[in-house]
């Protein structure tokens, strides 16, 4: 099994059990190659998982459609709050 096989099943399998989102912060330190970043991204996708990256090799997993996740994007970036007890900004990502 390779390490993108390993990430995709720890993610799911993690966020599916978790109370509310999941922070790795070094969930990409084995996939340097945007690509396969990319590839994991939409795999998880597939399977419930939104990532959102950090701003190094990290990623906020959460389950797709959660309500207390906002996400707001214009043609160039996308920006995110995660509204529980605490307020999550989550950092701005160019698309």
């Amino acid at each position: 099994m390779s390490n993108k096989h390993i990430a995709i099943k720890w993610a799911t399998a993690t966020v599916k059990t978790a109370p509310s989102f999941v922070y790795s912060d070094q969930f990409f330190k084995p996939f340097s190659n945007e690509s396969t970043r990319r590839k994991i991204t939409q795999e998880l996708a597939k399977n419930g998982v939104l990532v959102w990256f950090d701003t190094k090799e990290g990623a906020f997993l959460f389950r797709a459609n959660d309500p207390k996740l906002t996400i707001k994007q214009d043609a160039n970036f996308k920006v995110g709050m995660y509204v529980d007890e605490n307020v999550l900004l989550l950092p701005a990502l160019a698309i």
